[in-house]
């Protein structure tokens, strides 16, 4: 993953999770 915090990545995985 290039261009992407963690921050980012964990707010993406959060909207995953919260599906």
């Amino acid at each position: 993953m290039s261009g992407m915090s963690r921050e980012e990545v964990e707010s993406l995985i959060q909207e995953v999770l919260e599906v």
